[in-house]
Protein backbone atom coordinates (compact mmCIF):
# COMPACT_ATOMS: atom_id res chain seq x y z
CA UNK A 1 0.00 0.00 0.00
CA UNK A 2 1.27 3.54 -1.01
CA UNK A 3 -0.43 5.95 1.71
CA UNK A 4 -3.34 6.42 3.78
CA UNK A 5 -6.12 8.36 3.62
CA UNK A 6 -6.51 11.68 5.97
CA UNK A 7 -9.08 13.79 5.61
CA UNK A 8 -10.17 12.83 2.32
CA UNK A 9 -6.87 13.55 1.24
CA UNK A 10 -4.13 10.53 0.20
CA UNK A 11 -1.39 10.92 2.47
CA UNK A 12 1.76 9.13 0.33
CA UNK A 13 4.03 6.65 2.40
CA UNK A 14 8.08 6.92 2.54
CA UNK A 15 10.06 9.11 0.58
CA UNK A 16 9.13 9.74 -2.83
CA UNK A 17 10.97 12.18 -5.04
CA UNK A 18 9.07 15.05 -6.18
CA UNK A 19 8.93 13.88 -9.73
CA UNK A 20 6.96 10.68 -8.19
CA UNK A 21 4.22 12.80 -6.22
CA UNK A 22 3.37 14.91 -8.94
CA UNK A 23 2.76 11.71 -11.21
CA UNK A 24 0.82 9.59 -8.52
CA UNK A 25 -1.26 13.25 -7.78
CA UNK A 26 -2.09 12.70 -11.25
CA UNK A 27 -2.43 9.67 -11.87
CA UNK A 28 -5.37 9.86 -8.55
CA UNK A 29 -7.01 12.82 -10.28
CA UNK A 30 -7.31 11.16 -13.70
CA UNK A 31 -8.91 8.02 -12.04
CA UNK A 32 -11.19 10.06 -9.81
CA UNK A 33 -12.59 11.79 -13.14
CA UNK A 34 -12.81 8.07 -14.83
CA UNK A 35 -14.45 6.77 -11.64
CA UNK A 36 -17.21 9.81 -12.43
CA UNK A 37 -17.60 9.70 -15.88
CA UNK A 38 -18.21 6.06 -15.63
CA UNK A 39 -20.93 7.15 -12.41
CA UNK A 40 -22.81 9.44 -14.33
CA UNK A 41 -22.68 7.47 -17.67
CA UNK A 42 -24.30 4.75 -15.70
CA UNK A 43 -27.12 7.02 -13.94
CA UNK A 44 -28.11 8.63 -17.65
CA UNK A 45 -28.16 5.34 -18.82
CA UNK A 46 -25.13 5.49 -21.76
CA UNK A 47 -23.56 2.49 -19.62
CA UNK A 48 -25.93 -0.40 -17.71
CA UNK A 49 -25.52 -0.90 -14.54
CA UNK A 50 -22.36 -3.64 -13.92
CA UNK A 51 -24.09 -5.56 -10.98
CA UNK A 52 -26.74 -8.14 -13.72
CA UNK A 53 -23.49 -8.25 -15.99
CA UNK A 54 -21.34 -11.55 -16.84
CA UNK A 55 -17.93 -11.03 -15.74
CA UNK A 56 -15.61 -10.64 -18.78
CA UNK A 57 -13.14 -12.73 -17.42
CA UNK A 58 -14.76 -15.65 -14.91
CA UNK A 59 -18.06 -15.13 -16.77
CA UNK A 60 -19.42 -15.16 -13.12
CA UNK A 61 -22.00 -12.16 -11.69
CA UNK A 62 -20.10 -9.01 -12.23
CA UNK A 63 -19.44 -6.45 -9.47
CA UNK A 64 -18.26 -3.47 -10.80
CA UNK A 65 -15.97 -1.74 -13.73
CA UNK A 66 -12.66 -2.03 -14.03
CA UNK A 67 -11.00 0.52 -15.92
CA UNK A 68 -7.14 -0.69 -17.80
CA UNK A 69 -6.72 3.23 -18.70
CA UNK A 70 -7.95 5.79 -16.76
CA UNK A 71 -7.11 8.39 -20.03
CA UNK A 72 -10.35 6.74 -21.42
CA UNK A 73 -12.99 6.82 -18.68
CA UNK A 74 -15.36 5.03 -20.02
CA UNK A 75 -13.47 2.19 -22.14
CA UNK A 76 -14.70 0.01 -19.35
CA UNK A 77 -14.88 -4.19 -18.68
CA UNK A 78 -17.65 -5.44 -16.07
CA UNK A 79 -15.86 -7.66 -13.66
CA UNK A 80 -16.85 -9.44 -10.56
CA UNK A 81 -14.69 -8.35 -7.12
CA UNK A 82 -12.03 -11.53 -7.21
CA UNK A 83 -11.29 -10.57 -10.96
CA UNK A 84 -10.98 -7.13 -10.14
CA UNK A 85 -8.12 -7.90 -7.58
CA UNK A 86 -6.72 -10.60 -9.53
CA UNK A 87 -6.18 -8.16 -12.63
CA UNK A 88 -4.45 -5.18 -10.41
CA UNK A 89 -3.46 -1.83 -11.02
CA UNK A 90 -4.24 0.02 -14.41
CA UNK A 91 -1.89 0.35 -16.79
CA UNK A 92 -1.38 3.52 -16.41
CA UNK A 93 0.03 3.60 -12.94
CA UNK A 94 3.01 5.44 -12.79
CA UNK A 95 6.82 4.11 -11.60
CA UNK A 96 7.43 5.77 -8.36
CA UNK A 97 10.70 6.72 -7.35
CA UNK A 98 11.77 6.30 -3.76
CA UNK A 99 14.63 8.83 -2.10
CA UNK A 100 16.86 7.06 0.35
Amino acid sequence: QFGYRHQGKLVLRGRLSEASKVAFYAYEARQLAAIAAVAAATKTGVLPKARGQMCVDCHGMAFCYDHRNYNEPLKVDPVCRKCNARRGRSEDFPILYYVA
